[in-house]
């Protein structure tokens, strides 16, 4: 999602730098990124499951808190919550460079 409600997809054969969203079992209401940060508003009729990719360096909060169910694999994190609304929020520090 994008300024004035618009989406865009791009394809591409290697996954981007930054932090983004590999799959969520609900509906992304909202989607915004600033450089070093990215916010998601999701919604689902069960509890959301969230998986992440690029964020293990990342700080996250879900609804403002630090999510207190996740797991690690190879360069994604999966987030399963209770709840099945969620305001998703990552700071990632910037490259150096």
């Amino acid at each position: 999602l994008g300024p004035g409600d618009a989406a865009s997809l791009v394809l591409d054969k290697r996954p981007p730098a930054q932090p983004y969203l590999i799959s969520a079992n609900g509906l992304v209401e909202a989607l915004t990124r600033e450089p070093g940060r990215l916010t998601m508003r999701l919604r689902a009729r069960v509890p959301l499951d969230i998986v992440l990719g690029n964020a293990a360096h990342c700080r996250i909060h879900v609804n403002g808190v630090p999510p207190t169910s996740e797991t690690a694999g190879h360069d994604q994190l999966h987030i399963r919550l209770g709840a099945h609304r969620a305001r998703i929020d990552l700071r990632c520090p910037e490259p150096a460079g």
